[in-house]
């Protein structure tokens, strides 16, 4: 994969990321916190799916992604082991949301732990992946990319 490649996906990944977060919220105060949960997820997911492209490791399976943001940094020191759990929890929460029929209904204070979660984990996010295109000496082109992805 290229460097403008990477950067394109990485775009890629926080917009989708960014736009998750968004319904997130949109679902929240909409009262549906099942969905609400679910949508905080995505926007974690994909924020961590960027040390993936980064890494030359993409794929879209759950379990790939928190296994290599644990091996390659978490457990490398990169993130504080809370990240780990704000990834771990929400996977479950999202399990429980989209998939229990038991009743388990996630709650009002579900989805706003899943958004809190959310709004912690993606900045610190976008703050390692701009320090690690600097460190991988990637050249961020001017115009519309290099803005986007300054966030």
């Amino acid at each position: 994969m290229t460097n403008q490649e990477k950067i394109d996906y990485l775009n890629n990944a926080l917009t989708k990321s960014d736009n998750a977060l968004r319904a997130s919220i949109i679902l929240y105060n909409s009262k549906l916190y099942e969905d609400s949960v679910s949508r905080a997820y995505y926007a974690i997911f994909n924020s961590a799916r960027c040390f993936g492209i980064l890494d030359d490791f993409d794929t879209s399976k759950h379990s790939g992604i928190k296994s290599h943001f644990d091996l390659n940094y978490i457990k490398t020191g990169v993130f504080d082991k809370s990240f780990s759990k704000i990834l771990h929890t929400a996977f479950s929460a999202r399990q429980v949301s989209d998939y229990d029929l038991k009743g388990n209904f996630s709650t009002k204070e579900d989805a706003e732990k899943a958004i809190k979660a959310a709004k912690t984990f993606i900045p610190e996010v976008q703050r390692v992946i701009r320090d690690r295109i600097t460190q991988l000496q990637i050249e961020v082109p001017d115009g519309n990319d290099s803005q986007k992805f300054k966030r």
